[in-house]
């Protein structure tokens, strides 16, 4: 079978969407470790899902995706276009797609299943156009307020529990940077041509530019005032990331990236959410356990190895 070129975004076929999710979702005790809290959903509507840790009593905002973006500075969905339709399903977990009445350039296909080490993700976006999208990514929020049961004690206005994996391991971003609002690129991937556009709005939010610091992983994670739990979130591939530490957003982005989208083309990414009694190092190894296990097999099995 013809590999997919480096760099490139890879369409996963429904078989092996299939068996690595029955691996996580149901059969995922290789990922799972001490300390880990299950996290569950406790409402989803439009674009938003309430992920709840009951145990610590915490939830979370996730909007999936907040917004979908195309290069040079094309918002292909806003923060109010294309409700997804969320139905229940029977091992706990949602499903949610736009409907083929929406009449926006890309579909999109979100499952959230629960399982033994946090919550799995996945995601699909079709390019609905007859025109080739362009470095295409998904602006996912997972914020610490905007829920009914705030997860307040994960908010961090100063950087200095939040942590992301650098070039000599995992690094503490108010350590090494200012400010309240930073951005980086994954190391391999292209910045989003959207946040760097002076002529929009979101330039002025943005303007700072990307952080000279550039992450190994597409992985982030903040700790809790405590420094005793620790929430990561986390994709296969993802292109920059995000930490919103002022007062209205309070929230933090890994942003799953989708490659160039041929018409009618669709392609698959899977991430996660975790929980963990400790700090990133925790956080860290379930996510390493993850990708090794996941997103390897899944990969092998699109290779025909």
């Amino acid at each position: 079978m013809r590999h997919a070129a480096a760099g490139q975004a890879t369409a996963l076929p429904a078989i092996v969407l299939g068996l690595s999710f029955y691996f996580v979702g149901h059969a995922g005790k290789p990922l799972a470790g001490e300390g880990t809290i299950p996290l569950s959903i406790a409402t989803a509507h439009g674009r938003t899902v309430y992920v709840a840790a009951d145990p610590i009593g915490c939830r979370w905002r996730l909007r999936i995706p907040e917004r979908v973006l195309a290069d040079p500075s094309e918002l292909l969905v806003d923060h109010s276009g294309v409700p997804l339709q969320w139905a229940r399903e029977s091992h706990g977990g949602v499903h949610g797609r736009s409907t083929a009445r929406e009449k926006s350039a890309v579909a999109i296909d979100v499952k959230l299943i629960p399982t033994t080490w946090g919550l799995a993700i996945r995601m699909q976006i079709q390019n609905r156009t007859h025109r080739r999208l362009r470095h295409v990514v998904a602006h996912v929020c997972l914020s610490h307020d905007h829920a009914p049961q705030q997860s307040i004690r994960f908010r961090d206005p100063d950087g200095r529990r939040t942590y992301f994996v650098g070039g000599d391991g995992l690094v503490c971003l108010g350590e090494r940077v200012r400010g309240l609002r930073h951005h980086w690129l994954v190391a391999g991937e292209r910045p989003i041509g959207f946040f760097s556009n002076a002529k929009r709005p979101e330039w002025r939010f943005w303007g700072r530019g990307l952080a000279k610091l550039t992450a190994r992983e597409p992985w982030l994670c903040g700790m809790d005032r405590s420094r005793r739990w620790a929430v990561a979130t986390f994709w296969d591939r993802a292109a920059e990331l995000f930490q919103n530490g002022d007062e209205p957003n309070r929230c933090i982005h890994v942003d799953p990236v989708f490659g160039d989208l041929q018409p009618k083309q669709a392609v698959v990414r899977l991430g996660g959410i975790v929980v963990v009694r400790g700090g990133p190092d925790e956080a860290l190894l379930v996510y390493r356990r993850w990708r090794k296990t996941v997103v390897r097999s899944a990969t092998g099995a699109l290779q025909g190895r």
